[in-house]
């Protein structure tokens, strides 16, 4: 599963045991997604600069909206 997707919340926290960060997310621009190669069961969420987002299938539909879904290469 990839695709174009974009934000339905304003932002999504993230905390380890080390401490946590914010992301703040605008509604209505473009991310890409794609399987974490690294995580199998993980999406890879990316707005194309600087923020890259490994999250489980149900974080991504909790937090984005998929707009366009690439095809598959048989």
């Amino acid at each position: 599963m990839s695709g174009i997707c974009e934000p339905i919340t304003e932002g999504i926290s993230i905390a380890n045991e080390t401490g946590g960060i914010f992301i703040y997310l605008k509604p209505g621009d473009e991310w890409d997604f794609k399987p974490d190669k690294k995580h199998g069961d993980r999406l890879l969420v990316r707005n194309g600069y600087d923020i890259a987002i490994s999250m489980t299938v149900k974080q991504f539909y909790e937090t984005f909206k998929i707009t366009k879904r690439k095809e598959a290469i048989a």
